[in-house]
């Protein structure tokens, strides 16, 4: 008897049921991240859209004075979310870009030399 208790018999049986409880708080949490990733990017889907008309402006004098290309620097792109009330920037560009390539139009970032932070948003037609 006390062979099988040292051996973990009856341990095994405690940690198979922790284990358990470990996993199903590990998907609930997954879950939960996952819905506020859903509900961030339900976000900036909208808000792609409002950042592309206000840029499209911008697109269209850029085309009139003969340039076929704008950019924004990371200042310029956040003014321009904060002037629209825009709160949840991490997913707008990606979004931005989709909507973008359904017009034609190239999208996409230039870093800086430690190649994390994004120093300009370039679009190009």
């Amino acid at each position: 008897m006390i062979a099988m208790w040292f051996f973990g018999k009856r341990n095994k049986k405690l940690g198979d049921r922790l284990n358990e409880i470990v996993d199903e708080k590990l998907v609930e949490k997954q879950k939960k991240m996952d819905d506020i990733q859903n509900e961030w990017r339900r976000k900036a889907k909208i808000s792609a859209q409002v950042v592309f008309d206000v840029v499209s402006k911008d697109f269209i004098k850029q085309s009139n004075e003969g340039f076929s290309y704008i950019s924004y620097s990371f200042e310029e792109y956040a003014g321009i979310l904060f002037d629209n009330d825009i709160l949840t920037p991490n997913f707008v560009f990606d979004e931005l870009k989709k909507i973008c390539k359904r017009n034609k139009i190239h999208a996409y970032t230039i870093k800086e030399e430690n190649g994390w932070d994004i120093a300009y948003y370039c679009f190009e037609w």
